[in-house]
């Protein structure tokens, strides 16, 4: 009887684990947790969205040079579908950092860093993907 109660205890706790962990699975997108986001040394929510600011000022910086670089060699009408396509993803991005820092804080104090956050992510994203849609175009015209 005692072998079938331990086997009964050890279903249930592997069953709590599995259960816990697919539920905290999601907490991983909430990017101000994040593993190796920018700002994990931040202690407060002030730090952290101060942190974020700083980080997602830097990532925007980045994009729009990048973004300049690409303009230059494009012809007038692939110019006009990069803004066209840019300025939905700058839809896209304001809309999804802020459902998802609503989501996660819900007015709470954290929203703005989380919303910071999304920003600095999602932008370091847009720029990854400009370069490796145009970068072998950015390569054409350097040589």
């Amino acid at each position: 009887m005692h072998g079938r109660v331990m086997h009964s205890h050890a279903v249930l706790l592997a069953f709590s684990l599995v259960w816990l962990g697919s539920w905290c699975a999601p907490c991983w997108a909430q990017r101000v947790e994040a593993p190796g986001n920018p700002c994990q040394a931040a202690r407060t929510n002030y730090e952290t969205g101060q942190c974020f600011d700083q980080a997602y000022q830097a990532a925007d910086q980045e994009l729009k040079s990048e973004y300049a670089l690409i303009e230059r060699i494009l012809t007038p009408q692939d110019r006009g579908n990069l803004a066209e396509a840019h300025q939905a993803w700058l839809k896209y991005r304001d809309l999804t950092c802020a459902a998802e820092s609503s989501a996660y804080f819900g007015g709470g104090t954290g929203e703005g860093p989380a919303r910071l956050a999304c920003l600095e992510a999602e932008t370091r994203l847009r720029t990854s993907d400009l370069r490796a849609i145009y970068g072998w175009k950015l390569q054409q015209a350097e040589n």
